[in-house]
């Protein structure tokens, strides 16, 4: 049976495999260390670097997806033209280790385009991503985009054909990213990590994501998007919610802010230099529990005192979670479990409110 398979936040994903999925019981400690974690489709990881200066933004993503034996994709929006690029080292352990996110108020909560399309779509660079191929494309008709990803192995449906169509009418570019199967391909959970780079008036992330098919209800398990801010400026996320009425509201909870002059040179040594703005760099975390973003729109992160309804963006209310549930610091731990540690034929369970304890470890499963 095919099914959806959103990889991201406004990574809409528009291609399923054929596969099934196992769970499997972990056991570990909660002091270890990111590269003990495991990779989780509810967990997302996305560092922003900036240039005020230069209007240019890096958008580092951490991509978790499942092998398959087939092809699958998923297609990000950009405003203006995109470099894509694979980054060989995650930088996201760097980071958490040391940018955490602390809550300000816990209270508070390569099959290119065919002729027929007309020129409808422009293949601007077709690059190699990792495990990914990425397709840069330019599309003036929505109906040209469509054909296109139908021909280059991806799968739309009426719900994503309208999201498609919304960038269409904006005049954005597009980074399609299909996922080229291997053999021996086994359906375990992966990722990695890749930098779209593209020209913009202020930090922007894609946020919007498709609507529900018709009689489905929006999706209720956990999710968990951290995001760290790099610039050599303060900025504040703004996003529009659709209801009885539009609004303008901060889709994110803000935590903490970091500004001392070894920021630098810590970042240097999880991230390209060169990626880096020249100045005085400060870091804003920011982290988002929604479990389902239908109705918000694109965030843009603006200086606090630039939001068009006249109201100050720093002012405007905080949606990270839905409405009557709580901002949960210890979510990561269950969205992205920390893998098994196993030495020899024993698994040594290591908890800092209770003695050590060994037990024999079971057969492995099959992932």
């Amino acid at each position: 049976m095919t099914r959806a398979l959103v990889v991201a936040a406004g990574l809409c994903a528009i291609v399923a495999p054929r596969s099934s999925a196992r769970a499997c019981a972990e056991f570990g400690s909660r002091e270890v260390s990111e590269s003990e974690r495991r990779p989780s489709l509810a967990y997302e990881q996305t560092l922003i670097v900036y240039d005020a200066e230069k209007h240019r933004e890096h958008f580092v993503r951490e991509v978790v997806f499942q092998e398959a034996r087939e092809p699958f994709g998923f297609v990000v929006p950009t405003p203006t033209r995109p470099e894509v690029a694979k980054v060989n080292k995650s930088p996201f352990a760097k980071l958490r280790e040391s940018f955490p996110f602390r809550w300000v108020n816990p209270e508070r909560l390569a099959r290119l385009a065919s002729a027929d399309m007309e020129d409808s779509v422009k293949v601007i660079e077709v690059t190699k991503v990792g495990r990914f191929t990425a397709f840069v494309l330019a599309a003036s008709d929505a109906a040209g985009l469509k054909g296109w990803l139908a021909q280059n192995g991806f799968v739309t449906t009426p719900e994503t054909e309208v999201w498609l169509a919304h960038y269409v009418k904006l005049g954005f570019f597009y980074v399609a990213m299909r996922y080229e199967p291997s053999p021996g391909d086994k359906g375990k959970t992966k990722a990695e990590t890749v930098r779209i780079s593209f020209d913009s008036p202020q930090p922007y992330y894609p946020y919007l994501e498709p609507n529900q098919p018709a009689g489905k209800a929006p999706g209720k398990s956990p999710r968990l998007l951290d995001i760290w801010l790099v610039s050599t400026r303060d900025f504040v996320p703004v996003a529009s919610r659709a209801g009885e009425k539009t609004d303008r509201v901060r889709p994110f909870l803000d935590g903490s802010r970091y500004k001392a002059k070894n920021v630098r040179s810590t970042l240097a040594s999880a991230v390209e230099p060169a990626l880096l703005p020249e100045g005085q760099l400060r870091l804003q975390r920011f982290a988002d529990q929604k479990r389902s973003r239908i109705g918000f729109g694109d965030v843009d992160f603006v200086p606090d005192d630039a939001d068009a309804s006249g109201t100050p963006a720093s002012k405007l209310p905080v949606v990270a979670t839905e409405p009557g549930r709580r901002f949960d610091p210890d979510l990561r731990d269950q969205v992205a479990p920390v893998r098994r540690i196993e030495r020899g034929t024993f698994i040594r369970l290591e908890r800092p409110d209770r003695p050590v304890e060994t037990r024999r470890a079971p057969e492995p499963p099959a992932f």
